[in-house]
Formats: structure tokens, C-alpha cells, sequence
């Protein structure tokens, strides 16, 4: 595949492990029913349903209010939820969709369920970091939030990362724009240690923003292409010669990471 190829060119280790939903349905329908034993789920017009209010802490990640995310959920009724904010478990299936047998007659896991089961599968019940995009935090992670721990009674993950859109000169990158790079063209014109240290350098919740010098000068860095990388790695020969200082600089980003990740707020676990 190509995604493989394209990391391997940014030296992006690979990951242990690649699931696939469709390999892991048996998994999401035993956990939907162990949310149907602990009272968090329930069967409509043929839809499994998570019950938003029998979870308390929904919405503490985001700092969402509660009583204004109902407010907008009632713009789009749906007769079948005890309540807006109620979110697909199990969809029945519609004609031509693909479909798999579960206790609830054929259908196919909703959005959020995947993920949770393949997370806690391979990496337990509860791990240290979980990470996505900015606009994944509502609805996508509350909602992993709130089945996983509903199932498990314990925390899903620590330590949330959240990382801002990629901005192409100024404007949010989207294919609907026609404004988007590739990750193989980026690693066409440039140098792998510059577009690592472009998005290494960023905070995460900031927006990455990338600009094209009409002189062809690289990733906009403030020159670092030319100067950060040349310094960062005299740093690097300089710290194998004294580990302690390589080790303050991980201490330093780790902490700078943490500070810049979400946590739920206490009592949300």
C-alpha cells in the first residue's frame, strides 16, 4: 500500500498492529451486550442506542454543556432516542449494505464502538495516550469515553493529544478546496528531518501552517530547514557525548506534550 511506502520515506515506525473493524465484529457485538447487562443500552426500530443519561460524566473532555448540546440536538429529532444526544451502538442494515448476524437481527457496528473495542483489545482496558484530530473531540471521543467506561467502570485513557488542522497558506486544508499536499509530495521537495521538525515543533493544539516560498525555501520555519536541523543535530552529537542533557531535552518535550494534552476533569473516570 502506499500509506506504507509513504511513512516508511518519513521514518514513521510502523505500528504493532493494524486492525480491521470487519475482523473484530464478534468483539463490538460483546461489548454492546455487555452494555446492555450494565443498563447503558438499548434496542429501537431495530438500532442499538447508548443512553447518554445514564452516564453521568458525558461531555467532561470537550467542557461541553450538556443542557446546550441538547438544545441543538432537538434540530434534528429522532423518535427512536429516549434522548438527542443518544448515539448508534448497532445500525440495522439497510438493502445492499453489507451486514452482520447479531442478537439484534442483521446490521453492522455504529461509528464509535470500533474503536473502542480495537483500542482496549490490543492495548487493554486502559492505556496512556489516545490521539486525533481537534474536530474528533465532540462527538467522536466523548462518545469513546462513554462506552468504553461504561463497560469497564474504569478509565478509558489518561491523556488525550489533539493536533490543530494543517493550514495551506492561510486556509484549512480540504480536498473539497483542491488545496491539499500529499505526504509523498511533501517528501518529494523536501528534506525528511525538516517536515518531521515542522510538526514535531508545533503545539498541538495549534494549527499547523505551511506555506510554499515562491523561491522554493522550503517548509516556512523561520528558516529552519536551513538552521534549526544543522542545530538540532550538533545538539544530538553534543548529547551523545553526555546522555544527562539528551535526556533533560526528551523530559522538557514530554512535559511540554502533557501540558498541551486534554484530560478529563476529575470525577469523569
Amino acid at each position: 500500500m502506499r500509506f506504507f511506502e509513504d511513512i516508511q520515506k518519513l521514518g514513521v515506525r510502523p505500528a504493532d498492529v493494524y486492525p480491521r473493524a470487519t475482523q473484530h465484529v464478534q468483539d463490538i457485538i460483546d461489548l454492546i451486550q455487555k452494555l446492555f447487562d450494565r443498563g447503558f443500552a438499548y434496542e429501537s426500530g431495530g438500532d442499538v442506542f447508548f443512553d447518554v443519561s445514564k452516564f453521568p460524566n458525558y461531555a467532561r473532555l470537550s467542557g461541553k454543556k450538556i443542557d446546550e448540546l441538547m438544545s441543538g440536538a432537538r434540530i434534528a429529532v429522532d423518535d427512536r432516542k429516549r434522548n438527542p444526544l443518544d448515539f448508534v451502538l448497532w445500525k440495522a442494515s439497510k438493502p445492499g449494505e453489507p451486514k452482520w448476524e447479531s442478537p439484534w437481527g442483521p446490521g453492522r457496528p455504529g461509528w464509535h464502538i470500533e474503536c473502542s473495542v480495537m483500542s482496549m483489545k490490543y492495548l487493554g482496558n486502559t492505556f496512556d495516550f489516545h490521539a486525533g484530530g481537534m474536530d474528533l473531540i465532540f462527538p467522536h471521543h466523548e462518545n469513546e469515553i462513554a462506552q468504553s467506561q461504561a463497560a469497564t467502570g474504569g478509565e478509558f485513557a489518561h491523556y488525550w493529544l489533539h493536533n490543530g488542522f494543517l493550514d495551506i497558506h492561510g486556509e484549512k486544508m480540504a480536498k473539497s478546496l483542491g488545496n491539499f499536499i500529499t505526504a509523498r509530495q511533501l517528501a518529494e521537495r523536501y528534506r525528511t528531518g525538516a517536515i518531521r521538525l515542522f510538526f514535531f515543533a508545533k503545539a498541538l493544539p495549534q494549527p499547523d501552517r505551511f506555506h510554499r516560498s515562491g523561491h522554493g525555501c522550503g517548509l516556512h520555519l523561520g528558516g529552519a530547514a536551513g538552521h534549526v536541523l544543522p542545530a538540532l543535530y550538533g545538539s544530538r552529537r553534543r548529547c551523545g557525548a553526555n546522555p544527562g542533557t539528551g535526556a533533560t531535552v526528551l523530559q522538557r518535550r514530554r512535559h511540554r506534550i502533557l501540558e498541551n494534552s486534554r484530560k478529563p476533569t476529575p470525577g469523569s473516570t
